[in-house]
């Protein structure tokens, strides 16, 4: 079961130049930021072109990373333009809004499957985001460094500022290496960034829309969902299981605790010319069954996330 499912986790560490003025949650002022610098590295030709009118769209990294468009020959989401996104940022976590020259930050990213082949592509984008400069008054930052996750939960440096060597090899995951070991009929998931989850046309969570619970068989006909598609589109391989069974299963699991509260936040869409909401639920819910068959799969969305929006930051837990 998804033998070419494969992922690396980067921590990007930098230092401000001058004052960063960033909001609460920076997972929009990353993601955007970063989206320019990578068409400013990736594109060969005038980076205001529209790609869908690019010759070069097919072979482009720039188009595949962030446009993602679901190849004309795929089996699944055939009525659909756009797949997942095979990259996933996760913005600084704490509520710090300046900081001051010489200050330090860090940010993270996964990249999933094929990506990986340009990942000095993204090494180039977290320099040029320094110089673009980030926030209300464009502070710039000095990128210092860049870790990728190892095992055992260290990080190994794989790119620095001083030498500008990026290492040809870096740890990667599969699905094995992503194995919760010691089977559990309890667990807790702490969400560290806002989780947007809708089922049955309302957000999760929204008391605004009088919208359910948090239920474990909806978090994870999500979550198996996006799995699937990311392993489809960027590792080459289907999920294959039964999920009409598993989500059978999930049902049976039940919340024996929750704290969760909702966190409002919205973003400026340029391309929609208006402001859209991003709220979601922040904090700590437990679950409680037979649990052990979706563990790997929990697992795998801890970096991956999950929820819409993942692209932003948004859906990040982590299991306790």
């Amino acid at each position: 079961m998804l033998d070419k499912f494969r992922l690396a986790n980067f921590k990007i560490d930098v230092v401000a130049e001058n004052e960063l003025i960033l909001p609460e949650y920076k997972g929009s002022t990353i993601r955007g930021i970063f989206g320019h610098a990578f068409k400013r590295v990736a594109c060969i030709k005038s980076s205001s072109e529209n790609c869908s009118d690019c010759s070069l769209k097919e072979r482009c990294p720039y188009n595949y990373v962030f446009n993602t468009p679901v190849p004309t020959d795929a089996e699944i989401m055939r009525k659909y333009n756009y797949a997942p996104h095979p990259y996933i940022l996760c913005p600084p976590l704490e509520s710090t809004q300046s900081y001051p020259p010489g200050a330090k930050m860090h940010y993270f990213i996964t990249i999933v499957g094929d990506a990986l082949n340009f990942l000095p592509y993204f090494v180039l984008s977290f320099e040029a985001m320094g110089k673009l400069g980030l926030g209300k008054n464009k502070g710039k930052y000095q990128l210092k460094s860049i870790s990728a996750l190892a095992k055992k939960e260290t990080w190994q440096e794989i790119y620095n500022s001083a030498n500008k060597q990026l290492m040809k090899s870096y740890p990667i995951f599969q699905m094995n290496d992503l194995a919760i070991a010691k089977p559990v009929e309890l667990l807790t998931l702490r969400f560290l960034t806002p989780v947007r989850i809708k089922y049955d046309g309302k957000i999760v969570g929204d008391k605004a829309s009088d919208s359910k619970r948090l239920e474990f068989h909806i978090l994870m006909r999500n979550l198996l969902r996006r799995i699937g598609l990311l392993s489809y589109f960027h590792c080459g391989e289907e999920l294959n299981i039964d999920y009409r069974h598993m989500i059978n299963e999930a049902q049976s699991i039940k919340i024996t605790e929750e704290k969760l509260e909702w966190y409002d936040w919205g973003r400026y869409s340029h391309r929609q010319e208006q402001g859209i909401g991003m709220g979601g639920l922040i904090g700590e819910i437990s679950y409680e069954g037979k649990i052990k068959d979706f563990l790997p799969f929990i697992r795998i969305g801890e970096f991956v996330h999950v929820g819409k929006s993942t692209a932003f930051g948004m859906g990040k837990y982590t299991v306790k």
